[in-house]
């Protein structure tokens, strides 16, 4: 005779439990789930993941190169304008053109400074060349 108790039944169970049946649509001991006309009898959704495709600075063209003023474009000292530029930079320096390359911006406040504001390409950091200005009326007050 042995002293150990006699298993009972089955094993314990390595699996973790499944996730409960919801309180709202419980199934009665004994009988399995029926389905429901909520919305879990639609047929899952698929979603679509978009492959990725080139770097968006890479699939851009250059735009065509812009006119440009013969002579520069003349501020008045101390003065407010909304002013129009464009970076012309072909190389920085590696033999690649600046990503702005013929991009025009409308930058809508600039002080003229001395008449010669500097407002230069973000990613070339070259100074753009200015397009044409348009005087503020009225002028903003600076405080």
């Amino acid at each position: 005779m042995s002293t150990e108790p006699e298993p009972t039944g089955t094993a314990p169970s390595l699996v973790p439990p499944s996730d409960p049946v919801p309180p709202s649509d419980p199934a009665p001991t004994g009988e399995p789930a029926t389905a429901s006309t909520t919305d879990d009898d639609q047929p899952p959704v698929e979603i679509e993941t978009p492959e990725p495709g080139p770097d968006p600075v890479e699939e851009t063209e250059t735009p065509p190169a812009p006119d440009t003023p013969d002579s520069p474009v003349k501020l008045e000292p101390a003065t407010w304008y909304q002013v129009e530029t464009v970076c012309l930079t072909q190389d920085k320096g590696n033999g690649e053109p600046c990503r702005n390359l013929n991009t025009t911006i409308v930058h809508p406040e600039v002080y003229s400074n001395a008449g010669d504001p500097f407002i230069y390409c973000g990613p070339c950091s070259r100074k753009r060349t200015i397009l044409s200005a348009t005087k503020l009326d009225p002028q903003p007050e600076m405080t």
